[in-house]
This record gives structure tokens, sequence and C-alpha cells, in this order.
């Protein structure tokens, strides 16, 4: 009896539902039956290939450098965008044509850039020159140095394009007090090494030399110089000496020989000084002349041919009733 009912249960059971077997394995079936997602290109690739362009249009990407270079290869004719792959890019930076295509490049930009560079500071160079001048001017007409912005704002309005490239939104460039003294500075170089080239070239030289007291108290020494330059006799400012340590002969004796070996002119070449009759110039014991002639023997004293006018129109306007 009981293995009647098993028999009979036996038979009214389901059979296990293998429906999910199927929906997984539809599935399956449509995916493999789906087409493959398309390779796209990479923003970052156009970063990191810098000569790398998309021509939309054609769906094409193509080498700038090789291109501009006159190469003819797979990328410069067009290689297609529709499946693009980075190591299509990697591989194409390993070919002869990329690496002659990288050097006519460099060769390119290290050509223009020297001469962009050139032709900028030739422009300033201009116009730093035309400064220069204005700074020379306002030195030689004795014109305070401040007017220097004025004077360049003059060029300006008159139409000096050279002045105009130094001109920015809100001043003029080189014309702070700092930059005036600088071209000072560099233009008294140039006109000394001019000046001391001529008289280094002649045989011989001769001083002029005055002690004064300014309106400090400060004792100063001027000093000139005077040679036969290609014919003519020049005279030449040589230098303003300080005093600190006071005016006795030996001091200016010393002070004296400190700018001739500064300018690179030997004692040896001296033949005249002039000076005043004061006794620290030409006391015969221990003068500036007496000093100088111990070191060059032929050397001649004269007496200056200003004071030697000053006295004589002092004494005339004394006997003038």
């Amino acid at each position: 009896m009981e293995r009647r009912q098993q028999s009979i249960s036996k038979c009214f059971e389901k059979e296990p539902s293998n429906s999910g077997n199927l929906n997984q394995k539809r599935k399956c079936e449509d995916s493999d039956n789906r087409p493959p997602e398309k390779r796209k290109l990479q923003q970052s690739w156009f970063g990191k290939y810098k000569w790398l362009n998309h021509v939309a249009e054609k769906k094409i990407v193509i080498c700038t450098w090789c291109i501009d270079a006159g190469r003819t290869y797979t990328f410069t004719t067009g290689k297609s965008s529709d499946s693009p792959k980075a190591d299509d890019f990697s591989k194409h930076e390993k070919t002869v044509d990329y690496k002659f295509a990288c050097q006519a490049k460099n060769a390119v930009e290290h050509r223009e850039m020297p001469r962009a560079v050139n032709k900028v500071c030739h422009k300033m160079k201009d116009a730093i020159v035309s400064t220069m001048k204005n700074v020379y001017f306002i030195c030689k007409e004795n014109i305070a140095k401040e007017k220097l912005l004025s004077l360049q704002e003059l060029n300006i309005l008159q139409g000096c394009t050279q002045v105009q490239l130094l001109k920015t939104e809100d001043r003029l460039r080189y014309t702070h007090h700092e930059s005036v003294d600088d071209f000072i500075c560099a233009i008294k170089t140039v006109i000394e090494n001019d000046v001391f080239s001529k008289i280094k070239a002649a045989e011989f030289y001769s001083l002029e030399t005055d002690e004064s007291t300014d309106s400090s108290n400060c004792q100063n020494l001027m000093i000139y110089i005077r040679a036969v330059v290609e014919g003519k006799v020049v005279s030449h400012f040589l230098k303003l000496v300080q005093l600190n340590e006071g005016g006795t002969a030996e001091k200016i004796y010393t002070k004296v020989v400190e700018v001739l070996n500064e300018k690179g002119l030997p004692i040896s070449s001296l033949i005249a000084l002039s000076t005043d009759r004061a006794s620290t110039m030409i006391g015969c014991r221990g003068g500036l002349v007496t000093l100088c002639k111990n070191e060059n023997p032929f050397i001649i004293s004269e007496h200056c041919a200003a004071h030697r006018l000053a006295l004589a129109s002092g004494q005339a306007a004394d006997s003038v009733p």
C-alpha cells in the first residue's frame, strides 16, 4: 500500500524549472550577436602627442610635424579615426619619418628664435640709445636729471618711434633717477676709455692741479690732463679727488700718484706740472712738484696761467683810481 502511494505521488510531482538557465542562455546569445563598441579618440591623447591632429570632416588623424617636414607616410595622408589605438601613435613616434620631422622642427625653432630675439633686442637697443643721447644732452647742458622724463615725453610728441617702445601704460621706462645714474656712469666710462686710449698713445702728457675747499668745508683736488693728440693739444678733466686726510703736500702727492696708476699713466711720461704758487705745490723741500721730481727729474714746473691772470687782474684793479 505504501509503495503504491509513493509511486502515485511521484507521478504528480513537477519537474524542476529550467527557465532561469534559459534566460541566462538567451542573454549570452544576445551579447554575442551585439556588435562591439567602437574605440574613440581620447582627449588625453592630444596632450600626450603634440603632433596629433583630428580632421573631423574626413574622419582621419594626421601628424602635423611630418606634414610640415614634407614626409609621405600613413599619418600624413591620413589614418582613419573610426577605431584608433594609442599603440598606433606610440609606434608612429618610433618611425624614421617622425624622427626626421622632429629634427626639422627643432632646427626651425632654433633658427627662428634667435631671429625673433635679435629683432626685439635691436628695437630695444635703438630705444635705449635714444634715451642715452637725451641723458648726454642734459648733462652737457647742466640740466637736472629729473627733467629726462619731460624730454622723453617731448620726443614721443615729436614722433620719435624709438622712445615710444619704452612707454608702458602709466610710465616711461629708464627714467628713474637710478637708471639715469647708470646711464651717466656708462657714458662716462665710454668717454674715458676713448680719451685715455688717445692720451696713452701720446708720448708725453702734463697735469694741471688745484686745491679748493667747498661749501661743506671739504678739501678737494681737481686734476686736468693735457697732451698732444693727432697733432693737436687737447685738455681733459681727469678727476676730482677728495682730500679727506688733509691737504698737505704728501697727501696731495699720494692722491695724484693713485689717480695716475688708476688710469694707467706712467709718471715717467709726465713732463710738466701746472699749479698755483702755494708752498704745498712748489715748496723746494717738500712741495708737490719736488716730490714728483724725485720720481721724474725732467718735470717742468709752471705757474698756472689762470692764477696769474687772477693775480694780475686783482693788482690792476687795486691801482685803478
